[in-house]
């Protein structure tokens, strides 16, 4: 533990882009869904953390069990043993979940779940259960076209102080305010006694682990909401290879005190 760098990260638009953003330039698929390309990696950012050994990657992520699993290849050939999932609440070990951070997780969030359970029975009876993805007891989200819309629907029902409302283009999620993924980060570096943390994001999901992190990577755009003494913001390329670039500065500098 003591020779890595222990680097938590969020997936989605900071490692990983969908489809959508492909653009021509040499890329690394890592995920298909019904035998069509999902998401990809550039190339510079596969092969960087496909060679560094001395860097342990934990993804830190809102995607559940089945989402996750489509990217088991590359999670293989990245040495991702580790992955925290459903914003945390979740530790997949080798592929197989751990009981006792789940029973950790559902301690934690034990007087946030029935909030939880109030705004999941609001979005059923707003949106239908065809509409709800849901990883019990500890998050729920809505699959919509109008995620703006959706948000200000549940908000009501959404008590502040049990439960935070995220939303990305085409999702709102819902989850205990107990199980941000800060309380994660905090939870895992304890547990595998880790003297010091990095981790990149790019949404409001991720401001929790971006300062619970002794050293963050974040787009500009997040930069007015963070508190980070030691955040390195990224704007002049691509963020996954930023990132990247960023790591490699920190591994030779460790190396070279």
């Amino acid at each position: 533990m003591e020779d890595k760098l222990l680097f938590f990260s969020d997936l989605d638009n900071t490692l990983i882009y969908s489809h959508r953003r492909q653009d021509g330039r040499p890329a690394v698929w890592v995920e298909e869904i019904h035998g069509k390309r999902q998401s990809f990696m550039t190339e510079p950012t596969y092969r960087f953390l496909q060679s560094a050994a001395w860097l342990q990657t934990v993804p830190l992520t809102t995607r559940r069990e089945a989402q996750y699993g489509r990217l088991q290849q590359a999670a293989q050939e990245l040495r991702w043993r580790d992955a925290l999932l459903c914003n945390g609440a979740i530790l997949l070990r080798d592929g197989e979940e751990d009981q006792d951070w789940r029973r950790e997780s559902e301690e934690i969030s034990r007087e946030d779940r029935p909030a939880l359970e109030t705004a999941l029975a609001a979005a059923i009876s707003a949106f239908g259960e065809g509409r709800i993805q849901r990883t019990d007891p500890f998050f729920f989200y809505v699959k919509t076209e109008d995620a703006q819309a959706a948000l200000e629907t549940l908000w009501p029902y959404a008590d502040p102080d049990h439960l935070l409302l995220n939303r990305d283009s085409r999702k709102v999620y819902c989850y205990p305010k107990s199980l941000q993924k800060g309380t994660a980060l905090r939870r895992y570096a304890e547990m595998v006694g880790a003297s010091q943390t990095i981790a990149a994001g790019d949404s409001a999901f991720d401001i929790p682990m971006l300062e619970a992190a002794d050293i963050a990577f974040y787009p500009q755009k997040l930069a007015a909401a963070l508190r980070c003494p030691r955040g390195i913001p990224c704007q002049n390329g691509i963020f996954s290879d930023e990132i990247c670039a960023g790591l490699d500065n920190i591994w030779k500098l460790g190396r070279n005190a």
